[in-house]
């Protein structure tokens, strides 16, 4: 098994490619846990409940247009398609997956936000926008 250096992700967010502006991408699967713990039981007790995904964000800012602030005020109110694949400039294939989805900001936007000498950054998270979760593709 090869180890993964994360050094040139690719993130396109509503058809605009910002992976030259991302600075963290963390992808998450999973699902809830339903507590049905009830009396007499010894222990607590889950059942699965629904799928959701969660992909968060950390951009370098850029109010150029057509770039990260375009894009992503668009956005806010919305659905609309992502795409992550762990290198932009390998094709998609089993070791490189692409994980497509619909999703929705989740949240504030700080749309101006730094200390003195710092970068720009925008950071968000996008949430499940439709009941289809994430689709894998290998090819």
């Amino acid at each position: 098994m090869a180890i993964q250096i994360m050094k040139d992700a690719f993130l396109e967010i509503n058809g605009v490619d910002l992976s030259d502006h991302a600075v963290t991408l963390a992808l998450a699967d999973g699902q809830d846990a339903v507590e049905t713990t009830a009396m007499g039981t010894g222990n607590r007790r889950f059942t699965p409940g629904l799928r959701r995904f969660s992909l968060a964000v950390t951009l370098l800012q850029d109010y150029a247009a057509g770039s990260v602030y375009a894009t992503i005020n668009g956005l806010i109110g919305t659905t609309f398609p992502f795409e992550v694949r762990p290198s932009a400039t390998s094709p998609v294939s089993a070791t490189n997956p692409s994980f497509t989805g619909t999703g929705v900001i989740d949240g504030d936007i700080a749309l101006v936000a730094g200390n003195v000498g710092d970068r720009v950054e925008v950071s968000f998270s996008i949430l499940p926008g439709d009941d289809n979760g994430l689709t894998v593709s290998t090819s």
